[in-house]
């Protein structure tokens, strides 16, 4: 359920703030497959299932695909440093230092 909740906050966000999302990827493939084929509507992630469902269809061509775990260390790094944090944190621009190896080596492809 808290990676449907991720997804579904990433809609809202992006969203909220008139971003052009193309692409948002999970390391949960059964949350992917859930959303990509309209799985589990019925269950109780189906509120959820649901609203991502409504902003994906208002988004022009946002995926979601799956990725492997350990490909998203970026993410990781956010989301270990939320919890440090305690408090919502938004970056517009710049990205914050606990992430910067990560997003530096992604630049190089490496």
């Amino acid at each position: 359920m808290a990676k449907l909740v991720a997804v579904l906050n990433c809609l809202k966000f992006g969203n909220d703030c008139g971003l052009v999302l193309n692409i948002i990827e999970a390391d949960e493939a059964t949350v992917v497959s859930w959303i990509t084929n309209g799985y589990n509507l019925d269950s109780v992630c189906g509120g959820v299932l649901s609203e991502i469902s409504s902003l994906k269809d208002n988004l022009e061509e946002v995926t979601i695909r799956y990725i492997r775990k350990g490909a998203n260390k970026v993410a990781k790094g956010l989301a270990e440093n939320a919890l440090r944090l305690g408090e919502n944190a938004y970056w517009m621009e710049e990205y914050p230092h606990c992430i910067r190896k990560e997003v530096e080596a992604d630049m190089l492809g490496q």
